[in-house]
């Protein structure tokens, strides 16, 4: 269920209305049905921390049956994720699933939707040697 910017407010103190408000309006209804609202706000928060220096956030933690969720937050380049891809098959992940999301352009005139198109991609699966 898609969170209001007043919880996603709550669980990102500090986070410009800006960003919250870019991220509620420029993601569709399928990334809500995926993510509860703290996984939202866990993307808000890598969101705002993204920056000319440091466009990438991205974690690893644990996931049913031994596999491992890695979730990317970046900001959006072309090619971005067949390089994603490519990185995790070199080192041996095995992608079982994944969601990929990324942030619509901002409609003209947009208040608050403003600012770069940002990617919150997630994989589950498994390292090929941890069998």
């Amino acid at each position: 269920m898609k969170p209001t910017q007043a919880d996603l407010a709550e669980r990102c103190p500090g986070v410009p209305r800006t960003v919250l408000a870019a991220h509620l309006a420029r993601l569709d209804a399928r990334y809500f049905a995926a993510c509860d609202a703290e996984t939202a706000a866990a993307h808000v928060r890598a969101v705002a921390a993204l920056s000319a220096a440091s466009p990438l956030r991205a974690w690893a933690e644990p996931g049913e049956g031994g596999t491992l969720v890695l979730t990317v937050v970046a900001y959006d380049y072309p090619g971005e994720f067949s390089l994603l891809a490519g990185v995790l098959a070199g080192t041996g992940f095995e992608v079982v699933s994944g969601d990929v999301f990324t942030y619509r352009p901002p409609a003209p005139g947009a208040r608050g939707g403003g600012g770069r198109r940002c990617i919150v991609d997630t994989f589950r699966g498994r390292l090929a040697d941890a069998d």
